[in-house]
């Protein structure tokens, strides 16, 4: 039988991981967002487990106050340090304008 001490390096990794995912990314250079317009953080969500998983919604905003566009963005990371991430850009009136396979 393992001794229960042996489980938390693995929590501990998968914290780090989760941290490190919501940390790296600059959202409005990823978007090219206009030096004049906005951007705010709506949500975030994270899940842990065999993959860590973070979610984004973030609205866009013009230099008058007014929402331009709305976006919804996310990155996953497998124990193996493989991963999968994207972003999509809605209108104002939600249809989709632009997605993206990478948040770069």
């Amino acid at each position: 039988m393992k001794p229960e001490t042996e489980a938390y390096p693995a929590q501990l990794r998968s914290d780090e991981l989760s941290l490190s995912l919501s940390e790296e990314h600059n959202f409005e250079a990823i978007f090219q967002i206009p030096v004049t317009h906005h951007l705010v953080l709506v949500r975030s969500r994270s899940q842990g487990g065999s993959v860590l998983t973070e979610n984004w919604e973030h609205d866009e905003y013009d230099s008058s106050g007014h929402l331009v566009a709305h976006y919804s963005s996310f990155q996953q990371v497998s124990a193996t340090s493989k991963g999968q991430c994207g972003w999509r850009k809605f209108d104002k009136d939600n249809q989709r304008v632009r997605e993206q396979d990478a948040l770069s």
